[in-house]
């Protein structure tokens, strides 16, 4: 918070690895915006796996390798996601990204990106982005939300 008000930001993203309440996000909204700052962007947790995704794509998936995937997916963990963007209610400027509406769908979530499931797996163990699923996140709905598109 001291060096949100010596720098005065504009815009400020906040990523945490536990689950965000309501109660905490108001909390944040009014003390971010008392400092000045304008727009507050909370990322939601990427999908939980039940093990390293790694492990379990080299180790456990069936050939060939599925881009999507239910099997060894926390369902709980998606079910939350869910549950929170419905939840959370912020002020008009800011903006709740769930970062799980990205990288899953109806058929499961992404395990690898591109054509190289080694060089593009999406989650270096049971929860954190490689950067090629960071890089997938902040072109798609990060960066967007930041230049209010």
């Amino acid at each position: 918070m001291e060096q949100i008000q010596i720098l005065r930001p504009k815009i400020v993203v906040i990523a945490q690895n536990s689950t965000l309440s309501q109660k905490n996000a108001v909390l944040f909204e009014q003390v971010l915006h008392q400092l000045g700052v304008k727009k507050i962007i909370f990322v939601g947790k990427p999908p939980e796996w039940n093990d390293d995704l790694p492990k379990l794509l080299f180790r456990k998936f069936p050939n060939p390798l599925p881009i999507r995937s239910v099997l060894g997916l926390n369902p709980e963990s998606i079910r939350e996601s869910a549950q929170l963007a419905s939840l959370i209610k912020l002020m008009p400027e800011d903006r709740y990204i769930d970062i799980a509406s990205v990288l899953c769908n109806s058929e499961g979530c992404l395990t690898y990106i591109g054509a190289d499931p080694a060089k593009g797996v999406t989650s270096l163990d049971n929860r954190h982005l490689t950067p090629t699923a960071s890089d997938l996140i902040a072109r798609s709905i990060l960066m967007p939300a930041i230049l209010n598109q």
